[in-house]
């Protein structure tokens, strides 16, 4: 079991060292890292979380599209995680429709052979709207499910 970093941001914006510690006490041993605080490094969140026995489980991550490979190769080097989650937000407007939806899963498709070619697993993190929306008859998360999934 993991916490959610990003669950607890305000603590960790007031107290980074103090909420990361207070995690360990609580007996958790994983976590899912989420956007740090500016001024904080990947490396010194590294540091922290290693200083409380916390392992990550997997990394909230923007997608691995142009510069933002190097940064999802660094976080997973970094953290010495295999599992990068896209955090999906905010909600894409390519998601109100089938034709949007389709492109969504190409980019996820392009994101998961990246990370495959590193060593590394790639899932997204979902949200309401893709159980509120329709496309094509099927909620967002069904067509997702059916073109993403079966391109793993």
């Amino acid at each position: 079991m993991s916490v959610q970093l990003y669950t607890i941001r305000d603590h960790i914006a007031k107290d980074f060292k103090g909420a990361i510690k207070k995690l360990s006490e609580l007996g958790f041993e994983n976590v899912e890292t989420a956007f740090w605080p500016k001024g904080i490094s990947l490396n010194q969140a590294a540091a922290v979380l290693n200083e409380n026995n916390l392992k990550v489980s997997s990394c909230h991550i923007e997608l691995p599209i142009g510069e933002y490979q190097k940064t999802f190769l660094e976080t997973a080097k970094v953290f010495n995680c295999k599992n990068m989650i896209w955090h999906g937000w905010p909600e894409d407007k390519l998601y109100s429709s089938i034709e949007g939806t389709r492109e969504l899963v190409k980019i996820y498709n392009n994101a998961n052979k990246f990370a495959k070619a590193n060593g590394l697993s790639f899932g997204l993190h979902n949200h309401w709207w893709e159980f509120r929306n329709k496309v094509d008859g099927k909620f967002v998360y069904e067509v997702l499910s059916i073109k993403f999934l079966t391109q793993q």
